[in-house]
């Protein structure tokens, strides 16, 4: 396999930056890590808040363990409603961090398959 190809499925399914360590790129790949993790960590939270409120809600016999209305129930018992725009913003940036460094390990895997 080609050194492109390897640092797009590094940075694609592994984690953004993993292409950067595997090319000794140390403080890009740092850098993109902590940017993904950084906003991914509020979007995570979310999701963890709203499992767990749909968690308690099926312990409570509040809604019926089918997850049409588990769905239901999480839309409409958000815990705080203002905190969409935030979440929505930190998974835009989260992704795009992730795509920057998906190009960029291309970038820097095209630069070294020409200098060698």
């Amino acid at each position: 396999m080609n050194l492109p190809i390897i640092c797009i499925l590094l940075s694609a399914f592994a984690f953004p930056g993993a292409a950067h360590f595997y090319l000794k790129k140390i403080k890009v790949g740092a850098l993109l890590l902590s940017c993904f993790c950084i906003p991914f960590y509020f979007v995570l939270g979310f999701a963890i808040d709203q499992i767990f409120l749909v968690y308690r809600a099926l312990l409570t016999f509040k809604v019926e363990p089918s997850l049409s209305a588990m769905f239901w129930y999480m839309f409409e018992n958000f815990t705080d409603e203002s905190e969409i725009p935030f979440i929505k913003s930190a998974a835009y940036y989260s992704l795009a961090f992730w795509l920057i460094g998906i190009a960029d390990s291309l970038r820097l895997a095209l630069k070294e398959n020409k200098l060698h």
